[in-house]
């Protein structure tokens, strides 16, 4: 199911604390990304362009000014057709399902895992 848009700003503050504890990087090659940009984009607009940069810069080829160039291309075409879910399902990727579970049940918003799982 999609996610309530209250939900949305914790949990993505919630992998962004993650992946900085951990030094961890959730964008893995181009193409996921750019999904992943584009996903931010059509969640939270501008909004979501320092989101982007935290989400970036612990991939091996990370460069502020490209990762700005790149979340304007996202936000001049709506994000494409890619949402919230886009994220989540890249997270849990990278992350495996054991820990990108407990990151999502240490959010507030544990109760929306049955939509995130439905």
């Amino acid at each position: 199911g999609e996610i309530p848009e209250e939900a949305r700003s914790p949990l993505m503050l919630a992998l962004l604390d993650w992946a900085s504890a951990q030094k961890r990087d959730l964008t893995g090659d181009y193409p996921q990304w750019f999904e992943m940009l584009c996903a931010l984009a059509s969640t939270f607009g501008e909004d979501g362009r320092e989101y982007a940069q935290r989400l970036s810069k612990y991939g091996g080829k990370y460069n502020p000014g490209d990762t700005d160039r790149q979340y304007d291309e996202c936000l001049k075409h709506g994000g494409y057709a890619y949402n919230f879910g886009t994220i989540l399902y890249y997270a849990r990727k990278e992350m495996g399902d054991a820990e990108f579970g407990r990151v999502m049940l240490a959010s507030d918003f544990s109760d929306l895992l049955d939509k995130i799982n439905g």
